[in-house]
């Protein structure tokens, strides 16, 4: 349904979009006297990939809503800044009008107490609660049925690889099972390549969750969610582990793969050293040098694949409502403004804003026209595709652990990876950190 045999580079599919009308933005204007006034705090500033379509979404919605509403921006660059900011807000019951983020911030504004119950809002709105998929909000409902904050994406998550260090290496095509990932990263290494960017953090946990899920019964495990996780002991979160252990020790990362900083695994890939990455569709745009600087025409040696897998197939982290955002309004008018703003972000045409300029799905049953699918990003066409045939499909990590365990995973990764504690030890060691 979603093959695509056009090799469009990305800066094309944009600017075919611009010229079908679809990413015009509104001129700016001054606040008009009456209009309700509401704040977005974001981080989607500077070289963050969402910042296009952020622009985009303000300059619209203030223009739809001339003389109704307004969004202002209180921009907080850095994610890490912008989380410490808005936990702060929440103790000190000064959230802004609209947040953004990922599960774990969008979890710890619905443990405040302070952000709005949606429920209401979507089904009061029938056209608008049928426009998404029927898992959309699986990921931000309380066990009580509360919907505490609202998805934009539905990504498909897979590994990007260099065709031409692939070919250097005399691999033939990405590999399908573990093992035929452990001889390519052997034949890559022999090429000269750094054969899998990791950092020990984002990239690494994406693998870890691939390791993990590809496992029999992985899958049901990797999508339990707000309970205590059992690890330890557990069968396919001892072999996925044990399966990221060895990747480190048969020399398939880089050297500095313990930063814990995204930047150390991006750039190794960007810069055309590193063979492959684990990421999302996001990362599309800077793989096509859009407010990235890459190895000159990167672009058009990237294809993106499905996760290797065991002997029954492949594997691919699919989710629905990795970011989303929540309403921290205090009174009915900006409640009832950001409600408007979360109607209007959700809209068929800011949802394929979305897919042009971040190479990104949204949650909602978005019929794509022939033209408007040629004009999308190859390697998200292709991702998407993929997903149709694959054997396992699961989670991330962020979307099942708590921050804490994430966060000791990044302390102690290393102490592991290099062996100096074995998997039980490990695993005991995140279990605790809940």
């Amino acid at each position: 349904m979603l093959r695509n045999p056009m090799r469009l580079s990305f800066r094309t599919a944009t600017a075919v979009a611009i010229a079908a009308g679809v990413l015009a933005m509104p001129a700016t204007r001054p606040a008009l006297a009456d209009e309700v006034e509401i704040t977005w705090a974001t981080f989607w500033v500077g070289t963050n990939p969402l910042r296009p379509w952020g622009e985009l979404l303000i300059a619209g919605f203030n223009e739809t809503y001339a003389g109704q509403y307004r969004v202002v921006t209180e921009e907080i660059p850095g994610d890490a800044q912008y989380r410490d900011k808005l936990r702060a807000d929440s103790v000190a019951n000064a959230l802004p009008d609209l947040i953004t983020g990922n599960v774990t911030l969008m979890r710890d504004m619905r443990d405040s107490g302070r952000v709005v119950e949606l429920t209401p809002h979507i089904e009061g709105d029938p056209e608008w609660q049928a426009s998404f998929h029927d898992d959309a909000f699986d990921t931000y409902r309380t066990e009580a049925g509360e919907l505490y904050a609202l998805p934009y994406s539905r990504d498909y998550i897979g590994i990007y690889y260099n065709t031409d260090h692939f070919a250097d290496a005399g691999i033939e095509s990405f590999p399908e099972t573990w093992e035929a990932f452990f001889a390519a990263c052997a034949a890559l290494r022999e090429a000269g390549y750094v054969p899998m960017a990791n950092e020990g953090n984002w990239t690494t946990r994406l693998m870890w969750a691939n390791m993990i899920g590809t496992q029999p019964g992985g899958a049901d495990w990797m999508r339990q969610q707000d309970t205590e996780l059992a690890l330890a002991g557990v069968e396919p979160v001892v072999a996925g582990t044990e399966l990221l252990r060895r990747m480190n020790e048969e020399g398939c990362s880089n050297e500095d793969a313990f930063t814990g900083q995204y930047a150390t695994a991006a750039t190794l890939f960007l810069q055309g050293e590193a063979s492959m990455i684990a990421n999302g569709p996001w990362m599309i745009p800077n793989i096509m040098g859009v407010n990235t600087e890459t190895a000159e025409g990167l672009g058009d040696r990237v294809a993106y694949a499905a996760s290797p897998g065991s002997a029954d197939g492949r594997g691919m982290i699919i989710v629905t409502g990795e970011a989303g955002f929540a309403v921290g309004s205090q009174d009915p008018e900006t409640i009832e403004a950001s409600i408007a703003f979360l109607r209007y972000l959700t809209s068929d045409e800011q949802m394929l804003n979305q897919a042009n300029l971040v190479s990104r799905y949204g949650p909602t049953r978005l019929e794509l026209t022939p033209d408007q699918e040629a004009a999308l990003a190859p390697m998200l066409l292709s991702i998407v595709d993929q997903s149709q045939d694959i054997a396992h499909s699961y989670p991330h990590t962020g979307m099942t652990m708590p921050n804490s365990m994430i966060q000791e995973f990044i302390n102690t990764w290393p102490v592991y990876a290099r062996g100096q504690i074995d998997t039980e030890e490990f695993l005991e060691i995140l279990e605790d950190a809940q």
